[in-house]
């Protein structure tokens, strides 16, 4: 059955009702179109009409449709039948395409376009505006659509570059067809039927059906999308060799024994034979490895709507806060882990106040507002409460400081292997977006060498179910939406992150620290105590090492204690007491690390010492969201009952931002003496410049 445009059915309808024909201004009025596109109409239905016993005949004047009695009944059913169907059985535009696209490439002989139209369920004309967009996308890959007069279409190109570009959007195709099952009266969708149609399914289901016996068997971890695009290869190649087109001068790549032994396993259970070339490139498509993803895999179906929901939820902050938090892929896990772990819990935490937590709370307001207002909608059954908030909060916060940097405008590409397709497709991406300044390209079972967060934005043309960076899905052939879609997604990036100041200093919204002001002469004395302050806390800070193991936080305060000096503590008794009711206020040791924060306030105490203590053997002990961490170091710092407001300004900076940024966090775990001195006395700086400044003096 051949399938008209809306519009060529309207038409239709009208000179149908008319035996005597319309005049040709008459019938374009009706239809409410020029008459040079009615002209064009005209000449795109004419054959398709004559091969259903129709005849349209135009002359200078009218328009009139000829035929039987039983022509004309037969295409009046059809346009009815057309007018009613459901339009969740049409056809995406982008998934019409990749069908289109595959059937040309994969087919050797020459394809009629009404043929191509009638396999899709569309109009000529569509096809042919199909093939105008195939011809652009096609160019880069040096693969061409060539028209043969009164015939139809072919595609001409080379043939290991025309089997990696159908593979490739077989694989994006895929996605949308349920052919992979078990059941063959299994529901299908529209995009099913028509690939059921076109090929069959007994070829695909024998493919697949030893592909996974003998893949799954050898690689039992092998994930879905890997063992789908095998499949295709496999098809893909089988079909062109039935087709006599051989592959010419394989360049021989570095495929494993392995990969070459599945090959073969896979071919003998087919009882194909293939020539060596041949073999050869389908094994680069069994060399394959499981993406080990370092991140939280939900396995049931609450928790996927829950990772969903969590994915959403920082969408919605970073939007709110104007930065991508999906870029560190890092934080995605931690913070993945963090709620799972809440949601699981059957009561809340404590409501406890801790300094440091409270210090990042009123560093940043918006973002915790933010994060509160965006928490109520993902995830209305869950209260959040003020001490969980402020552990979310903790996350947040590290995330921006961390990443709050200059990136070049780099983009990673990820395919199913790696192979040309992805090579090509990098190729494209250079001349249509000119301002990315590198491109990688890598196969899904390389991701695991690449470190993400180096880039600005990543494409992927297969779905990667759990992949801890947010990414855009791609059409192999790279369509011009698609393009536009890159362009936007850098630009926006662009502008929101390159050349910005360093937010470690500047921090977004942060509230500043209020000072009282004062006259130049005590501002000048105010200033020289900030710095004798700065100076002694710095040079007595010291790296800590105990030679005997602690068993128990208790022994770990004793062995602390043992350590001060007489001329910091007045009253050795009453610190221990001071330090083990801190402990058991509420958990010290910080989410995500191997780090504990161990400080106090005592009337004891003469001055402020801030130490960092490395254990004898790993102590477990609870973090402060309440799951268990290993600690290797402990951050100790100890001040008088009563400290100034700049005083206390400058300590708490110290502990607030070892919980918020990264590279102090790392430095703190795993540095030496120096490397910690040198970055304390950075962040001392830091403090004194922006309390020397004199609207705040």
């Amino acid at each position: 059955m051949v399938i008209f445009t809306e519009r060529q059915q309207r038409e239709l309808r009208a000179l149908l009702e008319s035996h005597a024909g319309l005049p040709l201004d008459d019938l374009a009025s009706k239809v409410e179109i020029s008459r040079r596109t009615l002209y064009r109409d005209i000449a795109a239905m004419r054959l398709a009409l004559e091969e259903q016993g129709m005849v349209l005949v135009r002359d200078q004047k009218r328009c009139r449709l000829k035929g039987d009695v039983e022509a004309r009944a037969t295409l009046q059913a059809q346009l009815t039948n057309q007018h009613r169907t459901p339009s969740d059985n049409k056809l995406a535009p982008a998934i019409r395409r990749n069908l289109l696209a595959f059937r040309l490439l994969l087919m050797t002989d020459v394809q009629k376009i009404m043929a191509l139209a009638l396999d899709l369920g569309v109009s000529v004309g569509t096809v042919t505006a199909d093939l105008a967009v195939l011809d652009q996308t096609f160019a880069p890959y040096e693969i061409t659509i060539e028209r043969v007069k009164s015939m139809g279409v072919v595609v001409v190109g080379d043939e290991q570059r025309r089997r990696e570009l159908a593979t490739g959007v077989l694989v994006s195709t895929l996605n949308e067809v349920n052919f992979v099952t078990d059941d063959p009266a299994a529901p299908r969708t529209t995009v099913g039927r028509v690939f059921a149609r076109l090929y069959g399914l007994s070829q695909f289901q024998q493919c697949y059906q030893v592909v996974r016996e003998v893949v799954q068997q050898a690689l039992p971890e092998i994930t879905d999308i890997q063992l789908i695009q095998t499949v295709g290869a496999l098809f893909v190649t089988w079909q062109r060799v039935v087709a006599d087109a051989l592959l010419r001068d394989v360049s021989p790549p570095k495929i494993s024994l392995k990969a070459r032994g599945l090959t073969y396993q896979v071919l003998a259970k087919l009882r194909i034979e293939l020539p060596a070339n041949e073999v050869l490139f389908l094994s680069r498509y069994f060399e394959l490895e499981r993406p080990a993803w370092n991140v939280y895999i939900p396995t049931t179906a609450q928790e996927v709507n829950l990772s969903r929901a969590i994915m959403n939820f920082i969408t919605a902050v970073g939007r709110d806060y104007e930065f991508d938090f999906h870029r560190d892929s890092e934080f995605v896990n931690r913070i993945s882990h963090h709620i799972m772990g809440l949601m699981s819990r059957q009561v809340q935490l404590p409501e406890v106040h801790i300094a440091t937590l409270d210090k990042v709370a009123a560093r940043f307001p918006q973002l915790r507002a933010s994060i509160v207002r965006r928490w109520r909608s993902a995830f209305p059954q869950f209260k959040l409460g003020n001490y969980e908030c402020n552990l979310v909060l903790l996350h947040f916060a590290s995330a921006y400081l961390d990443g709050d940097k200059e990136l070049p405008l780099n983009v990673l590409i990820i395919c199913e292997n790696g192979l040309g397709t992805s090579q090509i497709l990098a190729q494209r991406l250079r001349v249509a977006v000119p301002q990315v300044q590198e491109i990688t390209a890598v196969g899904v079972a390389g991701v695991n060498t690449t470190t993400l967060d180096d880039y600005a934005v990543i494409l992927s043309t297969v779905r990667l179910p759990s992949f801890p960076r947010d990414y855009m899905m791609v059409n192999p052939l790279l369509f011009d939406d698609e393009v536009a879609r890159i362009q936007r997604r850098l630009h926006d990036y662009a502008a929101r992150y390159r050349g910005r100041n360093d937010s470690r200093r500047q921090v977004k919204n942060a509230r500043p620290l209020q000072q009282e002001h004062l006259a130049p002469r005590e501002a000048l004395k105010r200033m020289v105590a900030i710095a004798n302050f700065t100076d002694d806390l710095f040079d007595h800070f010291k790296l800590v090492k105990l030679s005997q193991p602690t068993k128990t936080i208790g022994t770990l305060v004793d062995r602390v204690s043992a350590c001060m000096p007489d001329s910091v503590v007045k009253d050795r008794g009453q610190l221990k007491e001071a330090l083990v009711r801190r402990t058991r206020i509420a958990p010290i040791g910080i989410p995500g690390s191997s780090l504990a924060l161990l400080h106090t306030a005592s009337p004891v105490i003469t001055r402020p010492l801030f130490w960092v203590i490395e254990l004898a053997v790993p102590l477990e002990m609870p973090a402060m969201d309440g799951e268990a961490i290993s600690v290797t170091r402990l951050m100790y710092m100890v001040a008088p009952a009563k400290v100034s407001g700049w005083q206390g300004h400058i300590l708490g900076s110290i502990s607030s931002l070892v919980v918020v940024d990264q590279e102090y966090l790392r430095c703190f775990m795993t540095g030496t003496t120096v490397e910690i001195k040198e970055l304390l006395a950075r962040r001392l700086l830091t403090e004194c410049i922006s309390l020397f400044e004199p609207a705040k003096l």
